[in-house]
């Protein structure tokens, strides 16, 4: 039938295959064929090509299952053979002087802190992560369209809030967002919240505008540090908002769309990001800000879900907290001014970033993490002390008592292994720096 319809025999595709497959070994020095003899449990039949070959080399007098056979036996008795384990470090770089940053943000010394490794591979590899292709925007990019509408709104009622200055935020909003719009997804999720979150604004200025003097949005700043034996290191930083207050002094505002650190962070040294903006402006050196202490410092959550947004103020007084963010700052920098000081990934488990976009170059699923639980987590829940961690005593506090009962149920005692409640201590050149 396949003749007379003018098709061709399914033995010469057979034997053209065989041709094509035979032009592309007979360079090679060496060819291994394998196959499966079972999928998914159910017994497999071998290709009419490798029976073909199999009664080649029986012609041949060769049993095709005696090739190789000490090579393929060795391999499969190696299948479950445990050997020896040899634990991975983390990484420990130690960059040259010269090329370690001296130039940083208030937020990227949050990172230096969290993640020194991280600012190694940003500023001294030069490494940025690469966005994908055609992606929706992120939660990052949403943050960025408040934050301009935000800006654009206070710039524009700078003399007062108008009667429409709720229709006035939702048209610079509008403008924020731009081409994002488009988006599905952004115009069903995210603009409701931005409208929700307009309109609680609008109310909120109506109320806390009268205690102000004037306000100063998205300005940017530089305190340069000079100390004995280091380089001059600048603090730079970008305020979201500064209000001068009636009463005196200022108020520093942080936007947040995401999550906000605790007052325990904050005061513990690990979310210095307000407090270090405060050490900038009591200076005087944020553009238009002349130089005054700083009385508030606030958190304004924008959230636009069922909780629309709160106000969380900083606790306790901002100067004593800009005077202890400048201390730990000056110790970090005296720290990585020694060339021996590593860069370490993640030296404290119990405050890592939110967002780790360097945990893969680092490695950190080798050392850091086995069946989901930090090496600090293990150490406490299973009562291994010689592996625990060294933390802060008293930022661990919290994570310890959710895992006492594990260390309790193997009877182990964490008491020994404490640091001093007022130092994390990175292990460096043999010896211990303590920065907080």
């Amino acid at each position: 039938m396949r003749k007379a319809l003018g098709l061709s025999s399914p033995e010469r595709r057979i034997g053209l295959a065989a041709h094509d497959f035979a032009q592309a070994w007979s360079s090679a020095p060496e060819l291994m064929l394998t196959r499966a003899l079972r999928v998914e449990g159910s017994p497999t039949v071998p290709s009419r090509w490798l029976l073909r070959l199999d009664s080649l080399l029986r012609l041949l007098a060769i049993a095709p299952e005696t090739l190789h056979a000490g090579l393929w036996l060795g391999w499969q008795s190696q299948l479950d053979r445990v050997g020896n384990p040899r634990p991975t470090a983390p990484p420990m770089p130690k960059p040259p002087l010269a090329v370690r940053p001296t130039r940083l943000s208030v937020t990227e010394i949050e990172t230096w802190i969290r993640d020194p490794y991280a600012i190694y591979a940003r500023h001294i590899l030069k490494l940025e992560p690469l966005d994908p292709l055609d992606a929706d925007p992120t939660v990052a990019e949403r943050g960025s369209f408040i934050h301009e509408a935000l800006e654009q709104f206070l710039k524009a009622t700078g003399d007062g809030l108008p009667a429409d200055a709720y229709e006035k935020l939702l048209e610079l909003g509008r403008k924020a967002f731009g081409p994002a719009l488009d988006r599905p997804t952004v115009l069903a999720f995210w603009w409701p919240r931005f409208r929700r979150i307009a309109r609680w604004f609008v109310a909120q200025e109506s109320v806390y505008r009268p205690r102000l003097a004037g306000s100063i949005a998205e300005t940017k700043g530089e305190l340069v540090l000079e100390l004995a034996g280091c380089r001059p290191f600048t603090l730079r930083g970008k305020a979201d908002r500064i209000d001068r207050l009636k009463s005196g002094g200022l108020a520093i505002i942080d936007y947040k769309t995401g999550g906000v650190p605790t007052n325990n962070q904050i005061e513990t040294g690990y979310a210095p990001q307000l407090p270090l903006e405060a050490l900038i402006a009591s200076a005087g050196k944020f553009a238009s800000v002349a130089p005054s202490p700083v009385a508030e410092l606030a958190y304004w959550r924008l959230m636009g879900g069922r909780d629309i947004a709160q106000i969380i103020p900083v606790k306790p007084d901002a100067m004593i907290l800009a005077a202890a963010a400048r201390l730990q700052l000056e110790k970090l920098i005296l720290a990585f001014e020694d060339p021996a000081m590593p860069y370490h990934p993640l030296p404290d488990p119990d405050f890592v970033p939110k967002f780790r976009l360097y945990d893969h170059l680092s490695r950190r699923a080798e050392w850091g993490v086995i069946g989901g639980r930090t090496r600090h987590e293990r150490a406490y829940a299973g009562g291994h002390a010689q592996t625990r961690d060294r933390c802060s005593a008293q930022g661990g506090r919290a994570r310890r008592q959710r895992l006492g009962r594990g260390l309790r149920r193997h009877g182990q005692d964490d008491r020994a292994d404490r640091t001093d409640p007022c130092a994390c201590c990175w292990p460096a050149a043999g010896r211990n720096a303590c920065f907080v």
